[in-house]
């Protein structure tokens, strides 16, 4: 609203032809506006550093606005007050420095913030000089003099504050650092304008909204102004283009400048010829310290290079012996079934007979080597991996090495790289050979379950599989269940030893499942104990094979110390 009704004001004075008091004095109406929105948005800053360049920006504004105040007593009372407009570039300067530093300071790495100093003097004082050796022609006397010093000053600060803006990557809208710079621009182009022409009636309207409304966009923006940043890819490219060049512009001109200086001799140099010369030697001794500068900051860099190569190289060397002394095999893979083995440690060749230059090179070597039983199911798991919310697993499955070794290993991944939709891109695991515990729990099932003697079935698996034979009865085959002891067992533990007894206990094992059919099960179930599961018998079969059960155990023995003993088997069968 306070812009609308500056503008409407503007209108007002073109439209009714007031004079240059009313011109000047719209231009003190729009200082006072642009003033007003600063120091709103500086009342509502939200962080310090925004209060801090806020506040700034509002007190270059009251400094402006002191000087188009001072600008509207001059034409008043008749130049009377020109000192006083000449200190206000003076003060202006100050707090556009005070503001720059505000702005920049603690958002980049030291010597980036140096440079960007640095770089934006090259440019403030490389533009300063254009447009002094370029506006000597125009200036004739003191009032053309302070106006080629105002439109120099407010050129060469837009385009130190463009290069501030490209750095800290300043989101590109009005209510923000590039409304800031917007009215920079209006404002150096007001001046020149009132230089270059000689502004009467509408022209000279348009030339004084343009100084207005620079104060205006300053103090729009200003209020507005935050740290926020605009990263989109094309933004960032062309920031840094410009970043790069526009300094480089800047040191390019000085020769054009000199030569221009040269040519254009003055026996009686004025002021802007003599700060023309000033502002050549800054821009010469600007880009001096800038390479100085550069250059230690690349020594520093090639040092901390070196020194993070050494580091480095002692990190590898370091990972690489915890590496090859995991008791397993340690691997970077690509998630995904045929993902790419980056990197697997030498213990592969040792795991599965294959070097890890052959296990790299084959993205299917993986997938070939799994056993034929586990494959479907590890295949199936694989292609979780590429699931958002995949983190990592554990696997137990069957690898064929090279020499066809079976090996059971222990799979244990995690993932460690995702990409921008959140899946996962890398994987790191290791790859244990669990293959003696599997060893292991297979004796300890077979323990569990079979008589440690005659290796038979025991109690347990023999009432497991007589349940399973009752569930697939069919039809009218049935089942029998033969039970048998040794009669007087304990007569031959005592008179010939528990050696000799033993002995009986497994050649009864033996004989008994050498007459039984494949699908039969003989147990033991203790001491002298045995039983048998004849599976798909009818009562009639059942009773046959019970009948001959006796003479199962009779043969000849030889020279057995067994021959001797009573070996009588009683049978019961039960369909």
């Amino acid at each position: 609203m306070a812009i609308a009704a500056t503008l409407f004001g503007a209108g007002l004075v073109d439209l009714f032809e007031l004079g240059a008091t009313w011109e000047y004095g719209f231009r003190l109406l729009c200082a006072v506006t642009g003033t007003w929105l600063g120091y709103r948005g500086w009342r509502h800053a939200s962080t310090p550093r925004e209060s801090l360049v806020r506040g700034t920006i509002c007190i270059a504004l009251i400094v402006w606005l002191f000087s188009e105040a001072a600008r509207l007593a001059s034409v008043v009372a008749g130049d009377g007050m020109q000192p006083a407009v000449e200190i206000s570039v003076a003060a202006l300067a100050a707090a556009a420095a005070a503001c720059y530093v505000s702005a920049a300071h603690g958002r980049l790495r030291l010597s980036d913030e140096v440079a960007l100093y640095l770089d934006a003097a090259t440019i403030f004082a490389a533009t300063s000089a254009v447009m002094l050796v370029l506006g000597q022609a125009w200036a004739s006397d003191a009032r053309d003099a302070q106006l080629l010093t105002y439109a120099a000053f407010f050129l060469a600060l837009l385009g130190a504050t463009a290069i501030l803006d490209l750095a800290t990557l300043a989101p590109r809208v009005l209510n923000g650092a590039y409304g800031i710079l917007l009215g920079i621009l209006f404002g150096g182009v007001g001046y020149l304008a009132q230089l270059v022409v000689e502004p009467s009636g509408p022209i000279a309207m348009v030339v004084h909204a343009t100084v207005g409304a620079a104060a205006l966009l300053v103090g729009y923006g200003g209020a507005y102004w935050s740290t926020a940043e605009d990263r989109s890819p094309r933004y960032v490219a062309v920031a840094d283009l410009l970043r790069g060049w526009l300094p480089i512009v800047a040191v390019g001109l000085t020769p054009i400048l000199v030569v221009l200086l040269v040519v254009r001799h003055d026996p009686t140099p004025g002021p802007a010829r003599f700060g023309a010369a000033i502002a050549i030697a800054l821009v010469v001794l600007f880009a001096v310290i800038r390479q100085t500068v550069l250059l230690r900051d690349r020594e520093e860099a090639v040092r901390r290079e070196r020194a993070l190569r050494g580091e480095l190289a002692s990190a590898e060397a370091l990972y690489r012996s915890v590496v090859e002394r995991v008791p397993g095999v340690v691997y970077v893979a690509e998630a995904g079934v045929s993902g790419r083995w980056n990197f697997v440690s030498p213990k592969i060749q040792e795991l599965l007979g294959y070097s890890p230059e052959e296990w790299m090179a084959d993205p299917d070597l993986w997938q070939k080597q799994i056993h034929p039983a586990d494959r479907d199911r590890m295949l199936l798991a694989e292609q979780s991996d590429k699931d958002e919310t995949y983190s990592g697993s554990r696997w137990e499955y069957r690898l064929i090495g090279r020499d066809d070794r079976v090996v059971w290993v222990l799979d244990d991944e995690e993932v460690i790289a995702r990409d921008a939709a959140g899946q996962p891109v890398t994987v790191q695991g290791i790859l244990l050979d669990i293959s003696e515990r599997k060893k292991l729990e297979e004796q300890l099932r077979h323990q569990a379950l079979h008589d440690p003697l005659t290796g038979l079935p025991n109690r347990v698996l023999f009432v497991d599989r007589v349940m399973h034979a009752l569930t697939r009865r069919r039809g009218s085959m049935g089942m029998a269940v033969l039970f048998m002891d040794i009669d007087d067992f304990k007569t031959i533990n005592d008179s010939l030893g528990h050696a000799v007894g033993d002995d009986l206990l497994i050649r009864v094992a033996e004989r008994v499942t050498a007459v039984l059919r494949a699908e039969d099960t003989a147990c033991r179930l203790g001491g002298d104990e045995f039983a048998v599961l004849l599976e798909d018998v009818t009562v009639a079969q059942a009773n046959a094979a019970a009948e001959p059960a006796g003479g199962v155990l009779r043969a000849e023995h030889g020279g057995d110390p067994l021959r001797d003993a009573n070996e009588q088997v009683v049978a019961d069968g039960v369909p």
